[in-house]
């Protein structure tokens, strides 16, 4: 509790002004408990001689002898006036330079809100209409497709805009030379034309190359062999004399024992049973196993024959086996 020196003379009795003190240096020399009643002293300077147990000194604070001991009138945090006002004051909104809680935050233009200042207070943004943007384009403007483009339309969201169907004219487009009216449609696509040469790289075309087997084929290229490729219900009207006869299903033939195959030459063939062969021309040359038959019994259709068979040639004729007669030489 802070005392003022007028209520602590009404306490101790008749005040005594002794000057000031030097609080750091103790001058002049004060000592605990010992003074005269009523005796004080301004501090000059801030130190922390202990006065009784009070070593906290600050300039302007008053050490006053109450006939016992030291005491201190802490007049640093004293207040003598508030805003050139003292007693009971009682400070208004205009004494410290404060807005008045009467007033009002008033919206206008494109803000809304607002109010009487007796707290927060809101402020919001309106729409803002495009008239009020520098530059912008109100959404009652329309896109207007011209010549060659549809589509358009107002300005709400995204416009879309699309090549029409296109008629092009008697003239030279690029790398295609028209000499009559060509009709092309949005796709690009030729629907129509009178007498026109046209010249497009293939590499202008949407499928320019083909993929044939396991071998894509570019137009206006040159392939020489493509793999991987079955062919169904196909017709071959000819075939390359390159062409190897190891890829044909049926590239070789068995006769009697013998595979012969396409290309190749046979001269012998065994286990062969021929019916109703005709030998029409040319030699034929048999090797056959004969079975002689020298000493069998046989009967001659003269006793006159002067000759001796040196042996017999068995023949199956339909079943039935004869013995032809042949002759050494």
């Amino acid at each position: 509790m802070l005392k003022t020196v007028s209520s602590l003379g009404n306490l101790i009795g008749a005040l005594v002004y002794k000057g000031t003190w030097d609080a750091s240096s103790n001058t002049p020399t004060l000592v605990s408990s010992v003074g005269s009643k009523g005796d004080y002293y301004v501090v000059s300077v801030a130190g922390s001689t202990n006065l009784n147990g009070i070593t906290d000194w600050k300039v302007s604070d008053i050490a006053v002898f109450n006939g016992s001991v030291w005491e201190k009138i802490d007049n640093t945090d004293a207040v003598f006036s508030v805003n050139g006002q003292t007693g009971a004051v009682v400070l208004t909104a205009p004494d410290v330079g404060a807005t008045p809680n009467t007033a009002y935050v008033i919206a206008g233009g494109l803000i809304t809100g607002g109010g009487q200042l007796t707290g927060n207070v809101t402020l919001s943004l309106a729409n803002v209409p495009v008239a009020n943007v520098t530059g912008a384009v109100p959404n009652t403007v329309n896109v207007i497709a011209g010549t060659g483009l549809s589509g358009g339309g107002a300005l709400t969201g995204n416009v879309t805009i699309n090549i029409a169907n296109t008629a092009v004219v008697a003239g030279t487009y690029g790398n295609a030379t028209a000499v009559a009216q060509v009709t092309v449609d949005a796709q690009g696509r030729i629907t129509s034309a009178g007498n026109v040469i046209i010249a497009i790289g293939n590499s202008n075309l949407q499928n320019s190359n083909v993929i044939v087997g396991n071998t894509t084929l570019t137009l206006g290229s040159t392939v020489t062999s493509i793999g991987t490729l079955t062919l169904t219900n196909t017709t071959i009207s000819s075939v390359a004399s390159t062409f190897p006869n190891n890829f044909l299903t049926n590239s070789s033939a068995t006769l009697g024992n013998t595979t012969i195959t396409l290309g190749g030459t046979t001269s012998s063939v065994g286990n062969l049973t021929l019916a109703n062969v005709t030998v029409s021309s040319g030699n034929v040359t048999a090797n056959v196993s004969l079975t002689n038959a020298t000493n069998v019994g046989v009967t001659f259709a003269t006793s006159s024959l002067p000759l001796v068979p040196a042996g017999y040639i068995k023949v199956n004729l339909n079943g039935t086996v004869v013995l032809v007669p042949y002759y050494a030489q």
